[in-house]
């Protein structure tokens, strides 16, 4: 009888010291995969800001850009005659198509101006197109972009 015990006592120990080490290697294992993930998060965050600042400084860019277009058809128009003109752009971000490439292809921005003023609303369709032909050719300081003019009357 008292083999009998001891066996199982030893049993019983042999399992208890079992189970710690299973415990023990679990709780390794979990510590692991929670640095694991503290390190992958850590890296999508610093992705996740360099790509948005990359945006930031195209957007800051591309604003500072419209600013300077916007001034040189409103100097323009001035010098034409048409002082206090109403200018509106309104822009249009089309998101590259993956072409399989390597390269990163570019957005294209699309501007739709809109002009207002008493005097061009009056002028004959010659004259209106002519001054439109004109605007035309005042210089984009953007590229991959597409401008389109317009007179509201």
């Amino acid at each position: 009888m008292t083999i009998h015990l001891i066996k199982r006592f030893s049993k019983s120990a042999s399992k208890s010291a079992r189970l710690k080490q299973l415990k023990s290697e679990t709780s390794q294992i979990l510590f692991i995969l929670l640095v694991m993930i503290i390190i992958l998060c850590g890296i999508s965050i610093q992705l996740s800001d360099k790509i948005n600042n990359n945006k930031f400084k195209k957007d800051q860019a591309s604003i500072l850009a419209e600013q300077i277009y916007r001034n040189q058809l409103r100097e323009f128009l001035n010098q034409a005659g048409y002082r206090d003109s109403g200018i509106n752009m309104t822009s249009t971000v089309t998101q590259p198509t993956s072409t399989g490439s390597d390269k990163e292809a570019n957005e294209l921005r699309e501007y739709q101006v809109s002009i207002y003023h008493k005097k061009i609303s009056s002028l004959s369709e010659p004259a209106a197109s002519e001054l439109l032909t004109d605007l035309v050719m005042i210089e984009v300081p953007m590229e991959d972009c597409k401008v389109s003019h317009k007179f509201i009357k």
